[in-house]
Parts: C-alpha cells; structure tokens; sequence
C-alpha cells in the first residue's frame, strides 16, 4: 500500500513495484489506513507531509493499533530525516527514504522488509 498526495509518485512506485510482482494499492490520503481491519497490506509507504494530514501522526497510530502494528512501514519525504521523523519514536517506522528515491534501493528495501515479515 502505497500512501502519497501526489500522483505521479504514486504511479512511479506502483509501476515499479508491481514489476517486481507485487500487488500494489495506491492512496491520496491517508484516510484508508485508520480503517483497516482485514485484508491487511504486508507494507506501507507513506507521505509524511500529505495535504492536510500528518503522516507521523498516520504512523504513531498504526504503531499503535493491535491490528496494523505489525505492518512494515516506509516513510517518504522531501525533507531530510532529521527535520521530519525526530518526533517518532525509532520503533515507529522501519525505514525512511528520502524523495527522489532510488529505484534500486526502494525495490531491495521492500524485498527485504516484505521477505522478513
């Protein structure tokens, strides 16, 4: 699952990712992941800075949640890790990448998270 207000970001990491042979579902807000209860994603990619929403607090809350507090999460930005995610607790999320992004590095990140959980 891939959480982002803009979609051309969107559309890039799904093209990649499904060429990867994932099945990816795409989101502009973060509305969708204070609902989940089944069917449940093996990862999460979220925006930090949506419009009108933050996804620190987005990540707190499914850290929190018994249902998705399992779920691995990558935290996007355009903003550097230190301006962004020093209010989140380390255990909050799993990896941070920067935007842009490298391919290469996206693709082994998820491997590597979706092949551990």
């Amino acid at each position: 699952m891939v959480v982002d207000d803009d979609e051309a970001i969107l559309d890039v990491v799904k093209i990649i990712l499904s060429s990867e042979g994932y099945i990816v579902e795409t989101f502009t807000t973060g509305q969708e992941l204070y609902t989940l209860t089944s069917n449940l994603p093996s990862l999460i990619i979220l925006d930090i800075l949506l419009s009108g929403e933050d996804g620190r607090d987005i990540c707190y809350y499914l850290r929190k949640n018994v249902v998705t507090k399992h779920i691995p999460i990558i935290l996007f930005s355009a903003h550097s890790q230190e301006d962004i995610v020093y209010t989140l607790p380390n255990n909050a999320y799993d990896r941070f990448m920067s935007k842009p992004f490298d391919i290469d590095d996206l693709v082994k990140t998820v491997n590597n998270l979706v092949k551990y959980n």
